[in-house]
């Protein structure tokens, strides 16, 4: 068959059934909302400073008149309650003015900060009480004047349940 004499019968006959077909118009993406733009660098909280700044700043803004982390560990350590592996950890997170963590051999973590009134301390006690209270059943949380003192034992041993105590009274005495 001569398929040359077919094609202008055929090929119009396609192209009308093109044509009658109807296509579903396809929605237009919707447009973007537009959206505020982030300052660069900020936090959560709205502070632009980095976590490095941010320590130095609480590190050199400590109040005065309130045991210090280093006279707590110091302490300890006279006690025989070596700490090892201290560390700035960012005060504000509990509205400390500075804060600073260790261990001791036992696996108890000391956390000390100090805060630059009784009314900061009594704010960032009962928000560390109500927001780690699950997280940390077996701590204890000691206060002299403008210091927290968090004691955090790797269990409720009784041993570890004694080294708590003997940090609580160092603490005191301080």
């Amino acid at each position: 068959m001569n398929y040359r004499r077919l094609l202008p019968l055929v090929l119009p006959a396609l192209m009308a059934l093109g044509a009658c077909h109807r296509s579903t118009p396809v929605a237009e993406p919707p447009a973007p909302v537009a959206q505020a733009p982030a300052a660069p660098g900020m936090g959560m909280d709205g502070v632009t400073k980095p976590l490095l700044q941010l320590l130095a700043d609480e590190k050199t803004n400590r109040p005065s008149g309130t045991p210090n982390a280093e006279a707590v560990f110091a302490a300890l350590d006279q006690a025989g309650i070596h700490t090892k592996d201290p560390s700035q950890v960012l005060g504000r997170t509990v509205g400390a003015a500075f804060c600073e963590n260790a261990h001791t051999a036992d696996g108890v973590v000391v956390s000390v900060c100090e805060y630059k009134d009784a009314d900061t301390l009594a704010k960032g006690r009962a928000y560390s009480e109500k927001t780690f209270a699950k997280a940390l059943p077996n701590r204890a949380l000691l206060s002299n004047k403008n210091t927290l003192l968090t004691i955090n034992p790797p269990d409720a041993s009784p041993a570890a349940r004694a080294q708590v105590d003997t940090i609580g009274k160092l603490f005191a005495a301080l």
